[in-house]
């Protein structure tokens, strides 16, 4: 009957794996190089997205909310946060701030890093207007990074070394 509300479906979050929702980037700061002993800012663009596909055999719409990150650093640690993450600077943060998603690495090396966003789900047929609620969530893995940690030497200088390559703390070259 026309005016009549559809009947909401019994379906789950894996009905919805076919929608393809976004995995996200991963992004980091310094780019694709940390620095031991220092924090790494990492975030991603994995945010509130909408997918049209097919359910149940009729059109329909999937919004996808991530609701938590799980970090995988390539180092035995990790984090599970609540939020995207973002630049230092959108932080109104220094370089090498430490945030909710940063990590200080230990050792040089190479370090592979991964992330897992979850997503609720709210769903609705291409006739509706109304979004309703999907039980359960969906993992989605973000391609990884490979990121190379190094180490630096910092020195304080008492001169331009530019201008006086002779100068305290200069390296003459």
């Amino acid at each position: 009957m026309a005016g009549d509300a559809v009947p909401i479906p019994a379906v789950t979050a894996s009905d919805f794996v076919s929608f393809r929702p976004s995995a996200g980037t991963i992004l980091m700061e310094p780019a694709r190089v940390a620095v031991v002993g220092l924090e790494t800012n990492f975030y991603t663009d994995a945010l509130t997205h909408t997918r049209d596909g097919i359910l149940l055999e009729q059109p329909a719409g999937a919004r996808f909310t991530p609701y938590s990150y799980r970090w995988d650093y390539g180092d035995g640690q990790g984090a599970t946060v609540n939020a995207a993450g973002a630049p230092w600077a959108q932080q109104r943060l220094g370089e090498f701030d430490r945030t909710t998603t940063s990590h200080s690495y230990e050792r040089r090396g190479e370090y592979t890093v991964t992330l897992t966003v979850y997503y609720s789900i709210e769903a609705r047929y291409a006739s509706e207007t109304d979004w309703w609620p999907v039980r359960g969530a969906l993992a989605v893995d973000s391609d990884p990074i490979t990121l190379t940690a190094v180490s630096v030497k910092t020195v304080l200088v008492a001169d331009d070394c530019n201008a006086n390559p002779q100068g305290v703390g200069c390296r003459a070259s």
